[in-house]
């Protein structure tokens, strides 16, 4: 579907407390407790961005652009075109890879979440961390997550069993965080990503 500039994302990502919020390490001690799999990634110091396989371009809150623009500018940044058609190439060969493989040739819309690197904390002149000795510049993408919006009567695929409805639309989107199966997937495609350690 069609998103207008200046409109609202259907599709957030869920607010991520970090252990200093209050709570939090009790909660991380239960699932220690419990035995659970952690998944951990390196925090990107960037924006909050999500592309959808409908040809839009999302901020935490707002769509901003689209498959198709010259340029997208979000917060001093500017996105190339070249660069937003390959995400939306990869995505689409992606999106492609799922359907035949996971989802049966059901149709579905494919979002890819991650984070935008910002001129600021990460490319100041102290490389507070060491992106340029990584290559990794302001306008960069890295993704962190997948959101699958699918037909009601169709279930999350069980290869992202780590994968949760997301509680804030109406839709039946799955929010999927990295795994150690979404890395291999996202290599595959030659999305950007932060490395998996378990």
């Amino acid at each position: 579907m069609a998103r207008a500039v200046g409109a609202k994302n259907p599709y957030l990502w869920p607010k991520i407390n970090g252990f200093h919020t209050q709570g939090a390490l009790d909660q991380a001690l239960r699932h220690l407790k419990n035995d659970k799999i952690w998944y951990v990634t390196e925090k990107i110091d960037g924006s909050n961005i999500c592309l959808s396989t409908q040809g839009w371009i999302a901020s935490r809150n707002n769509i901003i652009g689209a498959r198709g623009m010259e340029t997208c500018k979000f917060q001093g940044v500017e996105i190339k075109k070249t660069d937003i058609e390959r995400l939306f190439y990869q995505m689409d060969n992606l999106k492609a890879k799922l359907k035949l493989v996971h989802l049966d040739n059901v149709e579905f819309e494919l979002l890819l979440y991650g984070e935008l690197i910002l001129r600021g904390t990460g490319s100041s002149a102290q490389d507070l961390y060491n992106y340029r000795k990584k290559n990794r510049n302001p306008g960069d993408f890295y993704c962190f997550g997948i959101g699958l919006v699918l037909p009601e009567n169709v279930s999350l695929p069980r290869i992202f069993k780590n994968g949760t409805l997301n509680k804030e639309g109406k839709e039946n989107c799955f929010l999927v965080p990295m795994s150690i199966h979404l890395s291999q997937l996202l290599t595959e495609f030659d999305i950007a990503h932060p490395p998996v350690i378990v």
